[in-house]
């Protein structure tokens, strides 16, 4: 099937299956994706604005950018991940939200063997690319794939990570992986003191500080997914290198309150000085992480940034009804694209979450498929590459169908663990 699906690729992109002869690609065949959980371009832009963040500011001004739209009404993360990767739509995909019913009216984590469509990693994989994926939602267990594939066994609670059986494969890597693991209590006292630059230094210090646990949470998830996406990138060049972070959603949840609190509740003056910078902070710490990244996979490469929602936080309504969860996200992500094909600085127009696929293909040298719903992202397209764009669009194959991943293999997990993760979630107001 594989070696069916590249001469596929290769006659309809080289020839046109017997047509004229195909434009080519201005860009190299390969790209980076950093999927950003709630990164949103109020915020973005002013931490840009401010100086703080000179990796974003040259990300935006070398490549095209704009607002990538989320479902509405809106949906929760996992959902919405999973059709950023396939361009598929829910039912399509089979993906649903944080928890599942197993069947017997008990709800079980969502899981890797959820999948009944093919990701942008296995459709490259079927072309002859290898990929290296990394804490994207709902890939533990994690599957064999043409490359690696680092499941997302960080849970961002006290229960710690997954099974480390599930964690990687090839699972030759895990014991090395799981080794990069950063735990809540080892976060660097000098990142909370950056982001929290009124705080007392003994406080910080503090690992018992329980009004702290979140932010250590969410940092310890990142540096972990961090420290094994330099180690992987490093290690070994991928034509498709896709890492996920969820940090900054947790930090907007617990903190977005202090920092912008609109009609939601506000907190004390004294923690709105205490906490204030930490949403912002935590945006100028993503761009220190992206500067460091950047290099070791490729600085020239087809790059894509992609946040599944914006963030507006909590909100009373009416009748003094708190809403969290989902309620606190707005449908305004964040879309940077940087590539060849792409006019540097150019403003778009907002594009749809299933445009994400597509666009990640044609900067792969391959065509989307009839039934994915969304498109190429055409805004900003230099004139080259509106030509490669036309032909990739007016040759899409009919369905990737075939490529669907066949179940992961079965780890054991730990129930507490689970409970853990269902107590955070509905602690967020995912889940109740």
């Amino acid at each position: 099937m594989i070696r069916c699906l590249a001469a596929l690729c290769c006659c309809v992109l080289v020839t046109g299956c017997g047509g004229p002869e195909a434009p080519h690609s201005p860009a190299s065949r390969g790209a980076v994706i950093l999927g950003i959980d709630a990164l949103d371009w109020r915020v973005l832009d002013e931490v840009i604005a401010a100086g703080r963040a000179p990796a974003f500011a040259r990300l935006r001004d070398e490549s095209a950018s704009g607002v990538n739209l989320s479902f509405v009404p809106l949906e929760k993360s996992p959902l919405i991940w999973a059709s950023i990767a396939t361009g598929l739509e829910p039912d399509q995909h089979g993906v649903g939200g944080f928890l599942k019913d197993r069947g017997d009216g008990y709800e079980v984590l969502s899981s890797a063997a959820d999948w009944r469509a093919p990701a942008f990693w296995d459709i490259a994989g079927a072309a002859g690319l290898s990929s290296c994926v990394i804490g994207w939602w709902v890939t533990f267990p994690a599957r064999e794939i043409e490359g690696v594939m680092v499941a997302d066994h960080v849970t961002f609670t006290e229960a710690g990570s997954r099974n480390p059986d599930g964690l990687v494969r090839p699972a030759a890597l895990a014991g090395e992986l799981a080794a990069l693991t950063v735990t809540w209590r080892d976060v660097p006292v000098e990142l909370l003191q950056a982001l929290l630059p009124q705080a007392d230094p003994a406080g910080l210090a503090d690992v018992e500080n329980p009004r702290l646990l979140s932010l250590r949470l969410a940092l310890a998830g990142d540096l972990t997914y961090l420290a094994t996406a330099k180690l992987l990138a490093a290690r070994q060049h991928h034509d498709v290198f896709a890492l996920y972070l969820r940090g900054l959603d947790l930090v907007c949840h617990h903190y977005w309150q202090y920092y912008d609190p609109g009609d939601g509740p506000a907190g004390s003056a004294a923690d709105r000085a205490l906490y204030g910078q930490v949403v912002p902070g935590y945006v100028e710490l993503l761009d220190r992480w992206i500067g460091e990244l950047l290099p070791l996979v490729g600085t020239d490469r087809n790059l894509v940034v992609v946040s599944d929602h914006g963030f507006h936080g909590p909100r009373v309504d009416r009748t003094g009804t708190l809403h969290k969860g989902v309620a606190e996200h707005r449908p305004e992500g964040v879309l940077i694209v940087r590539s060849p094909l792409y006019a540097p600085g150019t403003r778009i127009a907002p594009s749809f979450v299933l445009n994400v696929t597509p666009t990640v293909l044609a900067l792969l040298g391959l065509p989307a498929s009839q039934d994915m719903p969304g498109r190429v992202l055409r805004d900003g397209l230099t004139p080259p590459g509106a030509a490669w764009v036309q032909h990739l669009e007016a040759h899409r194959l009919a369905t990737y169908a075939s490529l669907a991943p066949a179940p992961p293999p079965e780890v054991a997990d730990d129930p507490s663990l689970d409970a853990a993760v269902k107590k955070q979630l509905k602690s967020l107001g995912y889940v109740d």
